[in-house]
């Protein structure tokens, strides 16, 4: 009986989730007495957007995206990205 060549498995590639993010930013200031004072400058995030993907070696695949608004945007786009 002629033994047989082992069969090569290629392996499946690596997928991996991957977020892409891009923040709109606004300049902030103190407010005194209802004036805007010159203080140290600040910048206040004013919406994020988050686009999901699936990326293995050869492409990336979107697979959803949302758009976070709102008076807590720093806290919610960290508690998005945290559920990965």
């Amino acid at each position: 009986m002629a033994k047989s060549k082992p069969r090569h498995r290629t392996a499946r590639p690596v997928r991996r989730l991957v977020a892409f993010v891009d923040a709109d930013v606004a300049k902030g200031g103190r407010v005194s007495r209802h004036q805007l004072t010159k203080g140290p400058e600040s910048w206040q995030l004013e919406r994020v957007g988050i686009v999901w993907a699936r990326a293995d070696e050869r492409c990336l695949t979107p697979v959803g995206d949302e758009l976070i608004d709102g008076p807590l945007v720093a806290v919610d786009t960290v508690a998005a990205l945290r559920l990965v």
